[in-house]
Formats: structure tokens, sequence, C-alpha cells
């Protein structure tokens, strides 16, 4: 289903276009021409919903996270943010592998009887000039680093 959305215009194309029917619940992010997406997918209904790029954001999974463990999280995120002085890729990545309570079935970095748990953690952060990315596999300990320049050249174009 990612793949396929490179065959629609746009996020809107393929949210109005696209047929969900059949799949597992997701939730979807496209950041596309300076706008943020958000499409979720329940098993019977979907939904699209611009999102303010000025704005942080956090998601939890609904099939993982009951509503009240889901606002536990946002509240996290949310104090997180509070006491930053500064938010990049690697104090993204230090909240990503220490926020929680305490309690390995719920905290970020998740573990239920070694049966459902995290097994990594992605960081992108572009700006003007680059995108970098950071890449944790929690099961093997093994880390990754990319950095990719950009420039005023389109790299692809779909069209539909």
């Amino acid at each position: 289903m990612v793949l396929d959305f490179f065959a629609f215009a746009n996020a809107k194309h393929f949210f109005e276009q696209y047929t969900f029917e059949g799949m597992e619940p997701f939730t979807m992010i496209i950041y596309q021409n300076d706008t943020l997406y958000e499409i979720r997918w329940d098993a019977q209904q979907q939904s699209i919903k611009p999102l303010d790029i000025a704005k942080a954001h956090l998601w939890a999974s609904s099939t993982l996270y009951p509503p009240d463990v889901q606002q536990k999280r946002q509240t996290w995120f949310r104090d997180w943010l509070t006491n930053r002085t500064e938010i990049n890729l690697d104090t993204v990545l230090h909240f990503h592998q220490t926020a929680g309570d305490g309690d390995p079935s719920n905290d970020l970095v998740m573990n239920r009887n070694n049966l459902v748990c995290t097994t990594s953690i992605t960081t992108i952060q572009k700006t003007d000039h680059k995108v970098d990315m950071q890449f944790i596999d929690l099961i093997h300990q093994n880390n990754a680093t990319d950095h990719l320049k950009l420039s005023n050249e389109y790299l692809a174009t779909f069209q539909k």
C-alpha cells in the first residue's frame, strides 16, 4: 500500500481513490508540498487530516495501545517538549529511547514478555539542504546513520 501511494498525484487523490478495504488498521503520515497529512484507516472507515507542520506530533498504534495509554504517551511528549531548549535528531532519539514511566508494556521502547516489543527506532530530520536519518536496531544492537544532500533538482516525478 505504501508503494502504491506513489502512483497517485497527491495525498488527497490517494485518500479518495485508493481501496483500503481488507487492510488492517493503520495510520500513514505523508509530507508533501509543504503539507503534512495524517491518513487513518480503522478497518471500517478512513479519514484524512492536514496537520500543522510547525507543531510537533506523536502517534501511538491504536491496535497496540488503548486510549488511556495513548493519552499518557501524549503527556510524556508534551512534557518533554516543554522542557526542551533544543530539538534535534539526537534529542528526539533520546526521547524515543527513554520516555516512559517504567512500565515496559507501555513505555516508548515497549516489551511485552518478549512477544511484542519495539524492534527499532528511526529518526529523520529534514532541513533545506539535507536529510539526516538514524536507525537503531534494538534486537541486534546495530546502528546506521545516513545523510542525503538535497538540491533544487527533482529526484523523481510521479503522475497518475
